[in-house]
């Protein structure tokens, strides 16, 4: 190998850094790489102490029900037990009664805005309507008033709707009555007539105990586990990012150094 050689040789090999050329730019440089640290990791605590703790409140309504409607086929087995449909008394929910809760609480705190906002939903295979609010326990107040509020109409409007339907009933069933009370009364062959009557009756006796209001089960209720981000977590996730930091610093520091001494040089 010739002497041109040689020198391109050892100077690639002077330009590969090492694990060791690595580790002592970090013991060099040991002061920065602990300010960079601490200043993240400070960071990180001062997040998790000031960051809110918010708890999840629920409030769960019982629709009302309508448990004795008949099938429309003989292999409907999923008929819907509720007095409604569950999708449209959520929408009423959502786009009415909502709306009006949300400004009769602003108008009485004298608010312009809730620090919070509440969601309205219907689990799977239930005949239930569940509100959600996360925010922190100082703002549990306002949250029950919000979600009272809501379900105090979704009542109303649920009552109305089975105060209806009860007297659909019963008024079928006292014409039906007295249908029976003239066919008994008659001498002609009416036994086929009065066997149905009587099924009939049976069936909206049936109807109507089958009938039930709905009813507020829970209201506003606190969950166990806060549901914002745990401090412990943030304070982990920070303690590693500022040891990543530090080291990025570190490198780029030495980095910019080292090419400050190259231009002075060069030149």
């Amino acid at each position: 190998m010739n002497n041109e050689g040689m020198q391109a040789s050892r100077e690639g090999m002077q330009d590969e850094v090492s694990l060791v050329d690595l580790t002592v730019i970090l013991v060099q440089r040991w002061k920065a790489l602990i300010a960079v640290f601490l200043t993240v990791f400070i960071a990180s605590l001062l997040v998790a102490w000031w960051l809110p703790t918010k708890y999840e409140y629920s409030s769960v309504y019982q629709m009302a029900g309508d448990t004795a409607k008949p099938q429309l086929a003989d292999d409907d087995a999923d008929v819907d037990k509720n007095l409604e449909s569950a999708d449209a008394l959520i929408n009423l929910t959502k786009l009415n009664y909502k709306p009006d809760a949300m400004r009769a609480v602003l108008k009485d705190e004298q608010k312009t805005s809730l620090p919070f906002g509440v969601s309205i939903s219907h689990p799977e295979d239930t005949s239930l309507v569940v509100l959600t609010s996360k925010t922190e326990p100082g703002h549990q107040g306002e949250v029950k008033r919000l979600h009272q509020t809501i379900l105090q109409s979704l009542t109303a409007h649920q009552n109305a709707e089975y105060d209806r339907k009860a007297a659909f009933f019963n008024n079928k069933l006292d014409a039906l009555e007295n249908n029976l009370a003239r066919l008994n009364q008659s001498d002609q062959d009416v036994g086929d007539v009065i066997s149905a009557y009587q099924n009939e009756r049976g069936s909206l006796q049936a109807r109507l105990e089958g009938l039930s209001k709905g009813e507020v089960s829970r209201l506003a209720a606190q969950g166990g586990s806060p549901s914002s981000i745990s401090p412990v977590l943030i304070v982990a996730v920070g303690a590693m990012v500022g040891i990543i930091l530090s080291i990025m610093a570190v490198f780029i520091m030495h980095f910019i150094s080292a090419v400050r001494q190259r231009l002075r040089e060069i030149g």
